[in-house]
């Protein structure tokens, strides 16, 4: 296991461990994450990073502190509650509740498929929705801003020309598609 040459040594230990070994567990241990069947639980994520935090704040007051033997005891305690009345009872209850899933199986895939076949199945993902909305206005205000760049600058080419009422105009355009692009695209 990639953990046993870790296992055991206290921090000052582990700081005089050479950089590349350190670089190989890394990668090792990357890979391994990535490779696994299933996502880490976020609470482990946070659980490690807790653990990470106060053995270096231990070892910066006692060098010679080892996290191994402060999680023992710990980790020893959850362990036995974890197995304590997992008997037969535990396991007749567990047997008990996967035979009722694994028997209602077939009738909820008989209602899902009947679902599927009249068209009754709608997939609901609001974070798409927000995200096509924002979207759609980042779209919308960009359209604006094109509108109001072209407006301005038609209406300053005809004004400079002498085109006063033209210029006037396509400027008071340019000012209206700025508006609109500012206040009322974002609703």
């Amino acid at each position: 296991m990639m953990f046993e040459r870790f296992w055991g040594k206290s921090m000052n230990e582990l700081r005089q461990m050479d950089m590349s070994e350190m670089r190989e567990f890394t990668r090792e241990f990357r890979d391994l994450v990535y490779e696994m069947p299933f996502q880490v639980p976020e609470d482990m994520i946070l659980l490690g990073r807790t653990v990470a935090i106060l053995s270096g704040m231990c070892t910066g007051l006692n060098p010679e502190f080892n996290i191994w033997t402060g999680l023992a005891p710990f980790a020893q305690k959850l362990i036995a509650d974890e197995t304590t009345g997992a008997g037969l009872e535990y396991w007749l209850g567990e047997a008990t509740d996967w035979l009722r899933t694994l028997a209602g199986l077939p009738r909820q895939m008989e209602t899902v498929l009947s679902r599927l076949e009249r068209g009754q199945v709608q997939v609901v993902m609001p974070q798409v929705a927000r995200e096509l909305g924002a979207l759609d206005r980042a779209v919308r205000r960009l359209l604006g801003g094109i509108i109001f760049a072209a407006l301005l600058f038609g209406g300053t080419q005809f004004y400079l020309a002498g085109h006063m009422l033209s210029g006037e105009l396509l400027l008071g355009g340019a000012a209206l598609a700025l508006v609109w692009a500012l206040f009322f695209v974002s609703r």
